[in-house]
């Protein structure tokens, strides 16, 4: 049971990593998108 919890746990990773580091037509990934908006939080709120 361990075993098929750690593969199903594994798989939805792999699965997250992969849609965040997908490229659009534009060339730029959701990652960038909220490490950007991350940027502009942090620097309202510290400001």
């Amino acid at each position: 049971m361990g075993l098929l919890k750690t593969a199903l746990i594994g798989a939805a990773v792999y699965g997250a990593v992969k849609y965040l580091t997908k490229k659009d037509a534009l060339g730029v990934s959701k990652f960038d998108e909220i490490k950007d908006q991350g940027t502009a939080i942090f620097v309202t709120y510290i400001i």
